[in-house]
């Protein structure tokens, strides 16, 4: 080891050759320790090489303010070289400078150095005990890929590769730069301190804004939470605390989809998130879960962002269960008036039911009446026979009708069907009061098949409501003009629209935009509420539809309605019910099933009794006090009872049924409707179906029973 003898100050720059080789050492000295002049114009050369440039003052810095120029220049480039022939005594130099508070600065290093370590070995060691020094291997040969070479040291940029033999002039700008850039490392360290003051106050104003943000966080009103690409909740607010009654470190760690199911699992698996795939849940209607399993419904809301490399998404729930109160309330609001307004309707449709009723009981109580005079002639009975029947199917249609039409707004049922359905049936109650005024109706519908979806109740009364208003505007009429109505549908792209007008007393035109506003109304005082045209505007805005007026006062007034058509597939079986096709059935000679019929109406336990007594064993009993005695003391295959009867009950029948025969079918029978609460009731406790009154033949009846 040997050392050259130069006083050591801030001007000097250390480096250290390690190698096996003396003559190397030599040439290291050769190439870097010149003398002035030669030197100077070997620098300046370099320097031009370098940077381009041959000024002093090269670097300048600027951070908000203008710093001091470096005047170091690149021809005052002075060293100090250290040489040792082996790695262990290179390193042990370089922990003696450090300590000496000398450190160097850079240190060229040969790969093979036998016996001792190899040069990346002493390499590996010396940027482990010195963080900033600059190292050179120099090398002749491909001892190590340059992977492996890495995978020794790291990838660090102090560090370069010199093949052998190396050129004086690679060595001189290796020498330069990388001095130079030890140099500005540790001027980097002086402009930290400086930069300490301003990260000091800058670190304190972003702590006021952390403040200043926590406090808007944590008493928003909306529930919000963060969550990284892995789908962990990180932040969540006071609000989300309360929504699902949690404490925070109930939530924060949990997976985002313990909160909100919209957010599965399988949707985090690939890393990193898109912003498409954000999008895909962004404001959308959904639900979180409670501590307690309960479902809370929200709007969800979802960005992300990202903080300081990391992705975070940002996910604001605003609770709804006000909202959907208040739509509740208002829907219940609107479906008592709805319900009102058909009730009411009622008493207006009240002439033409008696109508549509009277007609087919005279023809009931007329050949009833002849069955007496012809009963010695079979072929006359059987007509007048056939005859009661047809009247008594009408009779039962119509009543059908009338019970299904003032059946409750929220109980109604949803179904597929053809705008006609509706139409027909608003016309089957009103069609004599029109024929009475001498209005006619014609109806035009398309030839393309198309469905709608919705409630056929209330859309009938959508078309009871305009032939009403018809009929009242043509009472203004005072002239002898045709009176018509003209309903016509077509097919507009997704839509059915229909088109409803008449050629009545029509609406001013500074009106029209108020007809459809509840209350108002240009009947006169006690004939129109004001509400007729706001329920048909509401039930229409219940099947996603449109209605908008136009008018020519004193000559016409038109209804567009426009509704959206279903298109999903439903099997004719659901669509047409029951058009003739008879149920099959098979008579049993041997009558194995007994069953026991209960009707307070001993008119109606016979007639029952005889549609259904070549089929069953049966035992009526119109006492249902005695009949519950029966129950309890002898077995049936199947019971059928009424539901309404005094004292004892069709329900106290069920549970007596349930009671001693729990294996025995039991079906109630009831002139009521669907939702009918007794009947509701009689079916919640267990009762196996029910059988609508009245029931005309054994088509209507046995082929049930027999299933059962």
């Amino acid at each position: 080891m040997s050392k050259v003898v130069n006083k050591v100050d801030d001007n000097f720059n250390l480096i250290l050759v390690v190698d096996d080789q003396k003559s190397i050492h030599d040439d290291f000295r050769k190439i870097l320790l010149k003398d002035g002049n030669e030197q100077k114009e070997d620098i300046k050369t370099i320097s031009e090489q370098l940077f381009g440039i041959e000024k002093k003052n090269i670097l300048r810095v600027r951070e908000d303010r203008k710093v001091r120029e470096d005047n170091r220049d690149f021809q005052d480039l002075k060293y100090i070289i250290d040489s040792v022939q082996q790695g262990e005594q290179g390193l042990n130099k370089i922990k003696e400078a450090r300590r000496s508070g000398k450190p160097y600065q850079l240190a060229f290093v040969d790969m093979r150095m036998p016996p001792g370590w190899d040069g990346l070995k002493t390499i590996k060691h010396i940027l482990e005990e010195d963080e900033d020094i600059q190292v050179v291997l120099c090398t002749a040969f491909s001892d190590y890929s340059l992977d492996e070479i890495i995978e020794q040291i790291g990838n660090t940029d102090r560090f370069v590769i010199l093949k052998k033999p190396f050129d004086k002039i690679e060595v001189e700008q290796l020498a330069i730069s990388l001095c130079k850039k030890w140099s500005f490392s540790k001027q980097k360290n002086i402009k930290m301190s400086e930069l300490e003051d301003i990260i000091d106050f800058r670190t304190k104003e972003i702590v006021k804004n952390e403040q200043r943000f926590n406090l808007i966080f944590e008493n928003a009103t909306d529930a919000i939470l963060w969550f990284d690409d892995s789908g962990y909740i990180i932040k969540c607010n006071n609000a989300l605390k309360n929504i699902l009654n949690k404490e925070k470190n109930e939530i924060i760690g949990h997976h985002i989809s313990t909160v909100s199911p919209l957010f599965k699992r399988d949707i985090f698996a690939k890393k990193p998130h898109t912003q498409t795939e954000i999008d895909q849940v962004f404001s959308k209607e959904d639900e979180v879960i409670t501590k307690t399993g309960k479902k809370v419904p929200v709007i969800i809301s979802a960005s992300s962002t990202i903080i300081e490399g990391e992705t975070i998404i940002q996910v604001i729930f605003h609770d709804l269960r006000k909202l959907k109160e208040a739509e509740k309330e208002k829907e219940v609001l609107q479906n008592q008036l709805i319900q009102s307004a058909k009730l009411a309707s009622i008493g207006t449709l009240a002439s033409g039911v008696a109508h549509e009723l009277n007609n087919p009981l005279t023809s009931v109580l007329g050949h009833a009446n002849l069955l007496e005079t012809s009963k010695d002639d079979p072929q006359k009975v059987e007509i007048r026979a056939q005859k009661i029947k047809i009247a008594s199917k009408r009779m039962k249609t119509i009543i059908d009708h009338l019970r299904n039409y003032s059946r409750e707004a929220k109980n109604s049922e949803k179904q597929q069907f053809e705008i006609s359905k509706p139409i027909d049936y608003a016309l089957d109650f009103l069609r004599k009061q029109l024929e009475l005024r001498g209005i006619s109706v014609k109806l035009s519908f398309s030839d393309s098949l198309a469905f709608v979806w919705g409630d056929v109740t209330q859309l009938e009364s959508v078309f009871q409501n305009l032939f009403i208003n018809s009929r009242d505007a043509f009472e203004m009429v005072s002239d002898d003009r045709d009176k018509r109505i003209l309903i016509e549908t077509s097919l507009k792209g997704e839509d059915l629209e229909v088109i409803y007008k008449d050629n009545a007393t029509g609406i001013a035109k500074q009106i029209t935009d108020r007809v459809f506003d509840p209350f108002f109304t240009t009947k006169e005082v006690g004939k129109g509420t004001g509400l007729g045209l706001y329920i048909v505007r509401n039930i229409i805005d219940k099947h996603q539809g449109t209605i908008v007026v136009d008018s020519e006062q004193g000559a016409w007034t038109k209804y567009i309605i426009t509704l959206p058509i279903d298109k999903r597939i439903i099997s004719n079986d659901q669509l047409v019910v029951n058009k003739g096709a008879l149920p099959i059935y098979s008579k049993n000679p041997k009558k194995v099933k007994s069953l026991l019929i209960i009707d307070d109406d001993i008119e109606v336990a016979n007639v029952t009794n005889d549609l259904i007594r070549d089929y069953f064993n049966t035992k009526v009993i119109a006492d249902p006090q005695e009949a519950l005695q029966h129950i309890e003391n002898e077995k049936f295959d199947l019971i059928l009872t009424d539901l309404k009867m005094p004292i004892v009950s069709g329900i106290d029948i069920l549970l007596q049924s349930k009671k001693y025969q729990s294996k025995t079918p039991v079906v109630v029978m009831s002139g009521s409707c669907e939702e009918d609460e007794d009947l509701k009731k009689a079916l919640s406790l267990g009762a196996d179906g029910y059988l609508s009154k009245p029931f005309v033949n054994q088509d209507d009846v046995v082929p049930y029973l027999q299933n059962l």
